[in-house]
C-alpha cells in the first residue's frame, strides 16, 4: 500500500532561492524490495510550487528540472529516466524497527528499543524521514540558458509498519523444556516442536499464599507499531497444574497510578493453594500475541515458579514507591538507596533477604545491584542519560516466609557530557569527504566542494546538521513524561539539585565561521518540532561572489558549541547543598565545542582577458635564415592556468593586416606616425606568407628574406585569445605552404567562451653587409705636372655602397702600386721596379675619395731611395705614367671590398739641358786626323732625346771658315765632318725648350 499525502499551505508563500516550500508527505510501507517505485516526483513538486500551474508546457520545464537530495541518504534515490519524469525509488532495505531507532534519521516514534518496560506503551505516531529536496528550475526555456532558481522542498516519508516481529521477553537464560512434560492432559498446538528453547523467568512464591495474590510479570516487547502490530493479548498456553495460576492483563490505555501500586499491567494471579510439600516447582508457559494482519505473531515466556516455606509475620517496606535522582556517569560503587523495612518478628531481622523482582529488566540489573542482606542499592555499570533517562527497580524483601515489594525509580540527571556532532553536506560537487579526522581529540568532519566563481552573491554553498546526544536524550525524556498514562513524578517530591537539573533546557548549539566572506544561520523547517535534537544550518555567501583570481581556495573552519544545561545564575539561586556543590564542580559542566572543516575550491570561469607581456618589438636581420625563431610572444591570463581559460589555453593568431614600412621610415613610431606610415607595394616583395606564428608557443618565424634597402620594418597585428582550441580558426598566415589544416590542441577543461585582445608587433629589419663598395668607373685618369709639390689634390674617386647601416657604409681606401709605370729611360729593370714600388707612399686617398699627392714618411723609404735623391715621384723623365690599384673597403662584418685602377699622367716641364753622349764633358777637344773621312761622326746626343724630338740642333759658331760642317744628322744625332781643317771649331746645340747645352770642341788635325 502506497499513500501519498500532499499538505497545502497558504498561497501567499512565494518561491525564492533557498526558501523552504510546502512539504511533500509520502507514506511508504517498510520492507519493500529494492528499486521499488515510491512516487513520481515531477508531478508532486509541481503541486507544491504555486507558479507551476501557470506554465504553458509543463513537460518541457520538467525535462529541464533538476531534482536531488540536499543531504545524502542510503534508503532512497531519485531516478531520472524519462525526459520529464523523476522517480523516487527504494535504494536499500527499509526496516522500520531498525531505522527508526537511528538518531541520524529525523524520525519521531513513541518508544525506543531499550525502554519498553511496563510503564511505556507504544504510540501510534508514524516513523517519519524528513529530507530536503533541492530543485533547480530554469528561468527560461531558451537554448543555452544556464540560469536556474533553487527551491528547497521538504520531503516527509512516513514509514508504515508491517507485522514482522513477534512479542518477545528478555531473560538471563534460555531454558530447553519438553512441552509435553508441562501438562500431559493438555493438547498442545501442532505447530510446536517436541523441544523448544524459551526465555525462562524464575519466580519464588511462598506456600499457602492467599488465593488471589498478584505477582507482577514483565511485559513482552514488540518493536512493531501499535496498536495493531504490537502486543494485543496475553494468555497461559499450558502449566503443570491446571488452573493453578491465571493471568490478568489490562491494556495500556487503562494503566493508572492506582493500578501500579497493586501490580503491573501483566499480573500472574495465584488461583489455587500452593503446597510446598505436594509440589515444590510449577511451570507456566505464558504467550503474548499481537493483532497483526494477515497473520498474528506469538511469543512465549516460561515461568519457573519455586514454592517456598513461610513464617508468621511478613516484613513491610516503609515506602512502597520511592524515587532517587542520580547524575549520569556516577562513579561505579556509589550507594544510591537504602530501603527502610519493618518486621514485627525481631528474630527475622537477621533473616531478611533482598532481591530484585523478576519484572526488573535485565538491562537494569546490569547497572544496579542490591545487597541481599542490607537491601542497599549501588551502581555497578555506566549510567548514561543518553541511553535511558529513568530506571525502574522492583525490590522485594523476604524473611523466609513472608515477602513485601516496592518500586524504586532511579531518575538520571542529564549532564552536558557530549560535544555536538557536525555533519557537512552540499548540493554542489563534492570533491572529497573525510569524516575520519580528529581535531583536539574530537572527530572532525571535513568536506571539500567545488564552487564556480561569479555565482549568486548570496549563494548557498553547504548545509550542516548538528546533533547533541544530550539534547536528543532530553527531548525523549520530556516526550516520555508528557505522554498521557505514563508515570511521572511530582516536582514537589524532588530535591533541590534534582529539581535544578530537571528544569534545565537544551538550547540549540551556536555555530560560527572563521571568515567574513560566509555566514552561517539556522535553516528552519516546517512543523519539525519532532526533530528538535537535530539542528540544521546553512552556509551562504555574504553579498559577494567568489573570485578565483583573488582567492583560489577557501578553508572555512566551522565552530559549534553547545550551551551548558546548568547556568551559573541558576546554581547560585539553589540551595548550597552538598550534591549541588558536587554537580557544580563536575567535569561534565561547561561548554563543549566541535569543529568541522569546509574546503572550498573555486572553479574558474573564463572571465579574465589575456594580458600581453611582450615583446612588442623585434629585430630581423635581412640575411636571417628562413624559418628561424624571430621572437616568442608571451602573455598571461589570470584564470586557472590548468584550464583552457588560463595561460595554458592561450592561442596566438596572426591577422592578415600586415603593414610593411618603407626604408625611409623613421623609428620608433608614435600612434600618428603609425597611421600615416607608407606601406610598400607588394609587387616588389616576396610572395606571401611572410611570417608564420605558432598558435600554441607564440613563436614567430620569418618565411622570406626582406631587403633592408627597400623595407624599414613590418607592423604585425596579432590576436591573443584564451579558451584553447574550442573554436578552430584557420588562417593562411599560420599554415605551412603545403598544409591547410589547423590541429586542435586538447585542453583539460575547455570553456565555451573566450576573451580576445589585439596587439601590434613592430619587426625592425636590420641591415646586413650585403652590398660591396662600387666605384663609379673602373679606370680613373688624372693629370699632374711634374713640378707639383705635396700636398696637392690630384683628383677624386666616387664609390657607392647601397647598405643602409652607417657602419656598413663607412669606407676606407688604400692604394697599391702593383702595375709598373711606363719608363722613359733605359735604366735597368731592377732599379725602375724599386722606384715604382715606392710610388704608393707618395699618394693617399681621403675618406671622401679625394686623391692627394703627399709627403711620405721617410721611414718607409730605403737608403738607396734616399741616396738617389728621390724626393718626388713627379719626374716625367723617370715616370711618365703612374698606374696604381685603388681599393675601397666597408666596415661591415664581414667587410666587403671594391677596386678600380688609377692612371696618373705626369706632365713635363723644361727642367733638363741636353747632354752629350760623346765626347765626354771632361774631354772637350776632339782630335781629327788629317785623313778623317768625310762623314765620320764628331759628336752625338742621347738617342732617346732624338726619338722624342725634344732637341733642336744647330751650329752656332764656326771659328774656322775653312771648316765646313753640314747639318746634324737627326736620325743619328751625330755631327759629320765635311772637310778637313786644322783650325779649332766650336759647335753649340740648342733644344726646342730653350734649354741648351753648349759643346765646344777643337777640331784639329
Amino acid at each position: 500500500m502506497l499513500v501519498i499525502l500532499l499538505t497545502t499551505y497558504p498561497s501567499n508563500i512565494q518561491p525564492s532561492v533557498q526558501k523552504l516550500e510546502q512539504p511533500i508527505i509520502i507514506d511508504v510501507p517498510e520492507e519493500l524490495p529494492r528499486t521499488t517505485l515510491v512516487a513520481e516526483m515531477s508531478g508532486l513538486i509541481g503541486k507544491v510550487i504555486p507558479e507551476w500551474n501557470h506554465l504553458p508546457d509543463k513537460s518541457k520545464w520538467a525535462s529541464r528540472m533538476s531534482v536531488k537530495f540536499l543531504e545524502p541518504n542510503t534508503l532512497f534515490y531519485i531516478q531520472f529516466v524519462e525526459p520529464d519524469k523523476h522517480y523516487l525509488r527504494i535504494q536499500s532495505r527499509v526496516d522500520r524497527e531498525a531505522d527508526c531507532s537511528s538518531s541520524e534519521l529525523c524520525c519521531h516514534f513513541g518508544t525506543t528499543r531499550d525502554s519498553a518496560d511496563f510503564m511505556k506503551t507504544s504510540t501510534p505516531d508514524k516513523c517519519t524521514f524528513i529530507m530536503l529536496l533541492l530543485v533547480e528550475v530554469p528561468q527560461k526555456l531558451e537554448p543555452g540558458d544556464v540560469e536556474s532558481v533553487q527551491r528547497l522542498i521538504p520531503l516527509h516519508i512516513r514509514l508504515l509498519d508491517i507485522n514482522d516481529n513477534a512479542p518477545t521477553w528478555k531473560s538471563h537464560s534460555l531454558y530447553s523444556i519438553n512441552l509435553q512434560q508441562l501438562n500431559e492432559t493438555h493438547n498442545l498446538d501442532a505447530h510446536f516442536m517436541t523441544n523448544i528453547n524459551l526465555p525462562k523467568l524464575d519466580i519464588a512464591i511462598a506456600e499457602h499464599t492467599v488465593i488471589g495474590t498478584r505477582v507482577a510479570l514483565p511485559l513482552a516487547v514488540d518493536p512493531d507499531a501499535g496498536p495493531e502490530n504490537t502486543t494485543a493479548s496475553y494468555g497461559i498456553e499450558t502449566q503443570t497444574v491446571p488452573e493453578a495460576f491465571i493471568l490478568d492483563w489490562q491494556p495500556p490505555s487503562t494503566t493508572s497510578l492506582s493500578m501500579l501500586k497493586t501490580g503491573h499491567g501483566l499480573v500472574l494471579v495465584v488461583n489455587k493453594d500452593l503446597s510446598y510439600d505436594r509440589r515444590k516447582e510449577h511451570h507456566v508457559l505464558v504467550s503474548a500475541s499481537d493483532a497483526g494482519v494477515p497473520k498474528r505473531l506469538t511469543g512465549y515466556l516460561l515461568l519457573n515458579i519455586s514454592v517456598t516455606d513461610i513464617n508468621d509475620h511478613p516484613p513491610a517496606f516503609a515506602k512502597h514507591i520511592d524515587r532517587v535522582w542520580i547524575p549520569e556517569h556516577v562513579e561505579i560503587g556509589t550507594k544510591i538507596y537504602q530501603p527502610a523495612v519493618h518486621d514485627a518478628d525481631s528474630s527475622d531481622h537477621f533473616k531478611l533477604t533482598f532481591d530484585f523482582l523478576p519484572s526488573t529488566l535485565v538491562d537494569v540489573r546490569l547497572l544496579f545491584q542490591i545487597d541481599s542482606k542490607t537491601g542497599e542499592v549501588s551502581v555497578i555499570g555506566i549510567v548514561d542519560y543518553e541511553v535511558t533517562h529513568a530506571h525502574h527497580l522492583f525490590i522485594f524483601v523476604s524473611d523466609g516466609k513472608w515477602t513485601d515489594e516496592m518500586q524504586l525509580h532511579v531518575m538520571v540527571i542529564n549532564l552536558n557530557d557530549n560535544p555536538p556532532e557536525i555533519q557537512l553536506h552540499s548540493h554542489l560537487a563534492v570533491l572529497r569527504k573525510d569524516v575520519g579526522s580528529y581535531q583536539n581529540g574530537q572527530p572532525s568532519a571535513q568536506l571539500t566542494i567545488a564552487v564556480p566563481e561569479n555565482g549568486p552573491p548570496d549563494q548557498m554553498l553547504a548545509t550542516l546538521t548538528v546533533t547533541d546526544k544530550d539534547s536528543a536524550a532530553k527531548r525523549r525524556a520530556n516526550t516520555y513524561e508528557k505522554t498521557p498514562g505514563i508515570f511521572a513524578l511530582d516536582e514537589k517530591d524532588l530535591t533541590d539539585e534534582a529539581l535544578l537539573l530537571k528544569r534545565a533546557k537544551s538550547i540549540q548549539p551556536v555555530c560560527s565561521l572563521n571568515t567574513q566572506q560566509l555566514k552561517i544561520e539556522p535553516l528552519r523547517m516546517y512543523h519539525s518540532k519532532q526533530v528538535e535534537d537535530k539542528f540544521r544550518f546553512k552556509i551562504t555567501l555574504v553579498g559577494e561572489s567568489l573570485d578565483r583570481e583573488r582567492q583560489k581556495h577557501l578553508i572555512v573552519n566551522v565552530l559549534c558549541h553547545d550551551q551548558d544545561v546548568q547556568t551559573e545564575e541558576t546554581m547560585q539561586d539553589s540551595h548550597k547543598s552538598i550534591a549541588s556543590e558536587r554537580l557544580k564542580h563536575s567535569r561534565f559542566f561547561g561548554i563543549h565545542t566541535s569543529t568541522a572543516t569546509l574546503r572550498i575550491q573555486v572553479l574558474d570561469e573564463n572571465d579574465s582577458p589575456p594580458v600581453f607581456v611582450g615583446p612588442r618589438t623585434a629585430k630581423l636581420a635581412e640575411d636571417a635564415p628562413v624559418s628561424s625563431v624571430l621572437l616568442r610572444l608571451q602573455a598571461t591570463d589570470a584564470d586557472d592556468p590548468h584550464t583552457s581559460a588560463g595561460t595554458s589555453g592561450l592561442r596566438y593568431r596572426l591577422l592578415d593586416d600586415i603593414k610593411l614600412l618603407s626604408a625611409e621610415t623613421n623609428l620608433p613610431l608614435n600612434q600618428n606616425e603609425l597611421q600615416q606610415s607608407v606601406s610598400i607595394n607588394e609587387t616588389s616583395l616576396p610572395p606571401r606568407p611572410w611570417f608564420q606564428l605558432n598558435p600554441l608557443s607564440g613563436e614567430l618565424r620569418p618565411l622570406v628574406n626582406f631587403d633592408r634597402e627597400l623595407i624599414r620594418g613590418a607592423l604585425l597585428s596579432i590576436e591573443i585569445r584564451d579558451g584553447a582550441d574550442n573554436y578552430p580558426i584557420i588562417n593562411k598566415n599560420t599554415m605551412n605552404n603545403d598544409k591547410s589544416v589547423v590541429t586542435r590542441a586538447k585542453a583539460p577543461f575547455v570553456h565555451a567562451t573566450s576573451n580576445r585582445i589585439n596587439i601590434t608587433i613592430l619587426i625592425e629589419i636590420t641591415d646586413a653587409n650585403d652590398c660591396s663598395p662600387k666605384f663609379s668607373q673602373q679606370l680613373y685618369e688624372f693629370n699632374v705636372s711634374e713640378d707639383t709639390r705635396p700636398p696637392s689634390k690630384v683628383g677624386k674617386v666616387t664609390v657607392i655602397d647601397c647598405d643602409v647601416d652607417s657602419q656598413n657604409r663607412e669606407l676606407e681606401y688604400w692604394l697599391q702600386a702593383n702595375v709598373q709605370s711606363m719608363e722613359l729611360s733605359s735604366e735597368s729593370f731592377g732599379q725602375q721596379k724599386s722606384v715604382v714600388a715606392q710610388l704608393n707612399s707618395w699618394f693617399s686617398v681621403s675618406k671622401s675619395g679625394d686623391v692627394f699627392l703627399r709627403t711620405p714618411h721617410f721611414s718607409t723609404l730605403s737608403q738607396s731611395d734616399l741616396s738617389s735623391n728621390l724626393v718626388s715621384p713627379l719626374d716625367r723623365e723617370r715616370n711618365e705614367l703612374i698606374v696604381m690599384d685603388i681599393f675601397a673597403r666597408d666596415s661591415g662584418t664581414p667587410s666587403l671590398t671594391g677596386s678600380a685602377q688609377l692612371l696618373i699622367r705626369v706632365l713635363d716641364v723644361n727642367d733638363h739641358a741636353p747632354e752629350w753622349e760623346f765626347p765626354r764633358p771632361q774631354r772637350r777637344i776632339v782630335n781629327l786626323s788629317a785623313d778623317t773621312a768625310i762623314g765620320n761622326g764628331v759628336a752625338q746626343v742621347p738617342q732617346k732625346q732624338l726619338f722624342r724630338n725634344e732637341i733642336i740642333y744647330r751650329i752656332t759658331d764656326l771659328d774656322l771658315n775653312e771648316l765646313n760642317v753640314d747639318e746634324v744628322t737627326l736620325e743619328t744625332g751625330r755631327f759629320i765632318s765635311l772637310l778637313h781643317s786644322e783650325s779649332p771649331c766650336i759647335a753649340k746645340i740648342v733644344n726646342s725648350f730653350l734649354r741648351y747645352s753648349t759643346w765646344s770642341a777643337l777640331f784639329q788635325k
